[in-house]
């Protein structure tokens, strides 16, 4: 391919209510090679055919910067709408994709280009550590109770009926997740995904070789809710919070994922809704649902705000809700590298452009607050 350099544009022309940029240079960092095609033309299908946007979009790997010339080897889609591999200055803002991005590589390219500008360097939430975030937020009573796995700690909760669950500190989608239950007449089931018990240890002390391994930075035991369910799905709430031209967080979307038959993982999906159309199930009383949609935005909020630190910042997450059976929100799952892909599969939604042209106005954004 033709390699040349291409510079950071974008003049700032000052006017009385905004400061007027034009070719921000703003990239997408994303984890293989084979990725940089399709994400850079699902952008321009997306997002730059469809807006104005004042920003110049390159897609690249971590494994393609170069530190010392503040370089980096990106594709670049021309004005033609042809698409070139080019040698570019360091973008003024970074959309991090890679999925567990290594921490040397986000500290070297956040302080090149700045501490606020790399989105979403961390895309694996530590969950002992969110879950000490959202109780000092304020959110106690919507984060079911966790604490550090012990081997004595579980066996010292089994010695009554009830159902724990036991999760990797680090991880996604349900991996690794086990579900322990002790019966009223004292057997123990452990489950995974599904609600089939896959093993029923003699012994409480059994379990403890499930978790020996450390590889995910320990393990985490949480109580497990008695979760509503719809014609016997689980379901939970996903609530999309991203920072756009505003600067502040925003709920773009809200959905309703309905796990498949037999399973209590709602990653196992089996079809994914808007929130008013799935939720006339549960409630059918426009006022009260209204009054739920709106309580669900405000403790996303709160858990968005909660998330973000100086030094990791990010420009969307989402939030998992579950309702038990009393119909009292939980929140379960933060996710720092939300997927999109879902908002694709739902039947009738309504501008998914919006929901990737959001990071990229929250760059310009940050552009005109220099």
């Amino acid at each position: 391919m033709n390699l040349c350099t291409f510079k950071q544009g974008g003049i700032p022309i000052s006017t009385p209510a905004r400061i007027a940029v034009r070719n921000v240079l703003v990239g997408i960092m994303v984890a293989s090679v084979a990725y940089r095609r399709r994400t850079l033309l699902l952008y321009q299908r997306l997002v730059l055919a469809q807006s104005r946007l004042p920003i110049r979009l390159i897609v690249f790997c971590p494994q393609h910067i170069d530190f010392k010339s503040r370089n980096v080897r990106a594709l670049v889609l021309e004005k033609n709408g042809s698409i070139r591999e080019k040698l570019c200055s360091l973008p003024f803002a970074v959309i991090n994709r890679c999925y567990g991005t290594h921490r040397t590589v986000s500290d070297q390219l956040r302080q090149l280009i700045g501490e606020q500008r790399l989105f979403n360097s961390v895309t694996q939430f530590d969950k002992w550590t969110l879950y000490r975030s959202l109780c000092q937020a304020k959110l106690r009573a919507h984060v079911p109770l966790t604490m550090p796995y012990r081997q004595q700690s579980l066996l010292h909760l089994l010695e009554q009926p009830g159902s724990w669950f036991v999760k990797p500190v680090r991880g996604n989608r349900g991996e690794g997740v086990h579900r322990i239950e002790k019966t009223v007449a004292g057997d123990l089931l452990v489950a995974g995904h599904t609600n089939e018990a896959f093993w029923r240890p003699r012994e409480p002390s059994e379990l403890h070789r499930l978790f020996q391994s450390t590889t995910n930075g320990g393990w985490l035991i949480q109580k497990a809710i008695d979760i509503l369910k719809v014609n016997d799905r689980c379901f939970d709430i996903r609530a999309l919070l991203q920072k756009g031209r505003s600067g502040r967080w925003q709920c773009t979307a809200l959905t309703c994922r309905v796990a498949r038959a037999g399973f209590f993982n709602t990653s196992a999906y089996s079809a994914v809704y808007m929130f008013d159309k799935w939720m006339h199930n549960v409630i059918q009383n426009p006022p009260e649902l209204a009054t739920l949609r709106q309580k669900i935005k405000t403790l996303a909020l709160l858990a968005a705000n909660a998330t973000e630190t100086k030094n990791d910042a990010l420009a969307e997450v989402s939030v998992d809700f579950v309702l038990d059976v009393n119909r009292h929100l939980w929140i379960l799952e933060l996710n720092a590298s939300p997927q999109k892909s879902i908002y694709r599969e739902i039947r009738g939604f309504r501008n998914i452009a919006r929901l990737y042209r959001a990071p990229l106005q929250y760059a310009v954004y940050l552009y005109e607050q220099q």
